[in-house]
């Protein structure tokens, strides 16, 4: 990243979005630029100091991030030992940061310490709690490594009761029996440490309580914990802040691990860029064998409630009890009903996820659940995105394709995730069939969201001579989004209007976006038909020319009028569509159209130009087929609506008007409809109860 273009602002923005993916662009964004030589003092302090923010203020994932991000900072002279020192402590002195940033800023300070007892002590007297955590990382040490530390604390006074019985459980567990100095450390020691006091007290925590203090444990005490599949759920909610978990031995492969581990793997990923040496290339390669390793659906075994059940279901146990056929259903519509009211967290979106291979038919109102939690924390939309495009290139339960990306459309509220998706997207736009339509329908949706995507997505709007009709519909969509939604429409228009020359179907295409886009007062109605007017009356050409008279149309409703030479003459063109009386059923749907267009024109301009007397438009509704007359029935709603708002109020005035084309023209249309009806069955209107 150039210097130049560096902005500490959006960096702020990413760390603090609150999702790993889009954290992790930010914090790779931070330590490339801390890489390169800044301009003044100043410059540098304000990156460094976002940097150390990192420790306490944007969340555990964060945090360990950058206590990782130490050493390679430090190989790098980028900062000093001093300077994390420094930084550290005004971090620990702080009342505002939590404990279990306390502890990881401790952590850090003894593992850079050279002398880990004056290390101790400096914490003990600046932080409140010091002693407690002091103690609580040195017993995680190597005992020859901690041992003499611990001694030289026990002797000083410094430690409470309790955690003088701590350190000394702690030697005595791991000292030998016949350690000299062990021995003449008990000698000094008051009696109230005597042995029996100390073999007290035992270690009886739960792995799943051990999970829920992920930071806080040392890399060996995580190896160290027994883990199975009933952990699952703890394990998600975990594995961002201490990916170790995941070099356990004991680790369980299951999918609904995927969501946690697919954004693991682009975190890490993302944070690998910074620095070659900052993630371990052996950890990217075991994630990527447990992803593919979760992407199976393993059978569940039945749970059944008995009425007497006193105990408490683990997360696992109860997603087995849902997951039957039985209860799914049940348990999703109770959830779709109470949306607004459910709490929203990353643990709630896992285990939804985790029931999607359960769904069978009701995957889609499934999904639709997913997109509402998202909504109301569009934090976690990256996460769910990525679940849901590896689900897509691979899928590991039944599921189509198509239903996948449709889902998607809930997704694209967030502007972090634009990138990425645009990315998929476009992959999915080189496909044929359905899948792609659906894939360029989402990338129009996030244009007109987010505005500021036209550079990356104007390539896909851009048509080639070899696409296909189906093809160009689509492109031809985007590209009315692109000009819509942006003010750059300049820069598609000459391949549009390009394709207003080309055959039938081409112009047919075509004419369906210019007429979106002279309705935006895009393009020029009266340039467009200067360029169409001849074309499009020819034969073959008639669903271009049913575009055409929605295009005249336009005029009538736009906000500045051409002058009225030229509204003239697009009435006038309007007309002459309806006298085109070759016998079509396309040329039909092209002058009911033409017929509908005109009754958008104001009524003296409809007068002025073209005849509509009663016997002459009564006379062409008579020798119209069907389709025609539907148009025709809009226009002459028209005429009359204009003709009753024109009336004279004689009960209110006292004026009577007479000059009107109201009565001749519904007496017309009475007797010769009448005549007709009379004719075919035998019968007038007076046999009808509305003319009665």
């Amino acid at each position: 990243m150039a210097a130049d273009h560096f902005d500490l602002a959006d960096v702020k923005a990413l760390l603090a979005s609150g999702n790993p993916v889009i954290q992790s662009n930010g914090l790779s964004r931070l330590l490339s630029r801390l890489k390169l030589p800044f301009h003044n003092t100043k410059e540098k302090i304000s990156a460094v100091s976002l940097f150390f923010d990192g420790f306490t203020k944007y969340g555990d994932v964060v945090t360990q991030w950058c206590v990782d991000s130490i050493p390679c900072l430090i190989d790098s002279d980028i900062i000093t030992i001093e300077e994390v020192r420094t930084q550290c402590f005004v971090k620990l002195s702080s009342d505002e940061t939590k404990r279990t940033y306390r502890i990881i800023l401790v952590r850090l300070l003894l593992h850079l310490s050279e002398d880990r007892t004056s290390t101790s002590f400096e914490i003990i007297r600046k932080c409140r709690d010091g002693s407690d955590l002091v103690v609580a990382e040195l017993i995680s040490y190597n005992f020859e490594k901690s041992f003499p530390t611990l001694k030289i604390l026990l002797l000083s006074g410094v430690l409470s009761e309790g955690e003088n019985v701590t350190v000394l459980h702690y030697v005595y567990n791991k000292a030998n029996a016949d350690d000299f100095r062990v021995v003449r450390l008990l000698e000094y020691l008051p009696w109230k440490f005597s042995r029996l006091f100390i073999t007290k007290f035992k270690f009886k925590q739960l792995v799943t309580s051990m999970l829920g203090h992920c930071t806080e444990l040392s890399p060996e005490e995580l190896q160290s914990l027994e883990l199975s599949v009933e952990d699952v759920f703890h394990i998600a909610d975990n594995l961002l802040v201490n990916p170790l978990l995941l070099m356990n031995e004991t680790f369980p492969a299951s999918h609904v691990l995927l969501p946690s581990m697919l954004s693991l793997y682009a975190s890490r990923s993302d944070l690998a860029k910074s620095f070659p040496n900052l993630i371990p290339s052996d950890q990217l390669v075991k994630i990527k064998t447990t992803i593919a390793q979760c992407q199976a659906v393993r059978p569940l075994k039945t749970v059944v409630l008995e009425n007497n059940w006193c105990g408490s279901l683990s997360t696992f146990t109860y997603m087995e009890y849902i997951a039957s056929a039985s209860n799914i259903t049940t348990f999703m519509d109770s959830y779709l009903s109470n949306l607004d009211s459910i709490e929203v967290s990353w643990a709630s979106i896992v285990f939804f996820t985790a029931l999607l291979p359960y769904c069978g038919s009701s995957l889609k109102k499934y999904l639709a659940l997913i997109n509402g939690l998202v909504s109301r924390s569009p934090e976690h939309a990256n996460s769910i995105f990525l679940f849901l495009t590896t689900l897509y290139a691979k899928p590991f339960f039944r599921v189509d394709r198509a239903t996948i990306l449709h889902s998607m459309r809930g997704l694209l509220v967030h502007k972090f995730l634009i990138t990425p998706a645009i990315n998929f997207l476009s992959i999915v736009c080189r496909q044929p069939g359905e899948e792609r339509d659906i894939a360029f329908s989402l990338i129009g949706d996030l244009v007109s969201k987010f505005p500021t995507t036209f550079d990356a997505v104007k390539s896909l709007a851009v048509t080639g001579e070899s696409d296909s009709l189906d093809l160009l519909n689509v492109k031809l969509k985007l590209m009315s989004s692109l000009c819509i939604s942006t003010d750059r429409s300049d820069e598609l228009l000459p391949s549009l209007t390009s394709l207003l020359k080309k055959n039938a179907e081409v112009v047919a295409a075509a004419v369906s976006v210019v007429v979106m886009l002279c309705k935006e007062e895009i393009l020029d109605i009266n340039s467009i038909r200067k360029q169409l007017a001849v074309k499009v009356r020819q034969p073959g050409y008639e669903a271009a020319l049913v575009g055409f008279c929605e295009i005249l149309a336009a005029a009538a409703t736009q906000s500045g009028k051409s002058d009225d030479g030229v509204y003239v003459e697009f009435v006038q063109e309007l007309w002459e569509i309806t006298q085109l009386r070759t016998n079509s059923s396309e040329r039909e749907s092209a002058r009911r159209q033409a017929w509908i267009a005109l009754g958008r024109f104001d009524i003296e301009s409809l007068k002025s130009t073209v005849n509509i007397s009663g016997r002459h438009l009564i006379g062409q509704f008579l020798g119209m087929p069907s389709t025609e007359r539907k148009g025709f029935a809009t226009f002459l709603h028209k005429l009359v609506s204009a003709e009753v708002e024109s009336l004279s109020r004689t009960l209110y005035t006292k004026v009577h008007d007479h000059k009107t084309l109201l009565g001749p023209l519904v007496s017309s249309l009475h007797n010769s409809l009448g005549e007709q009806i009379r004719r075919r069955h035998g019968f007038g209107w007076q046999h009808c109860p509305f003319f009665r």
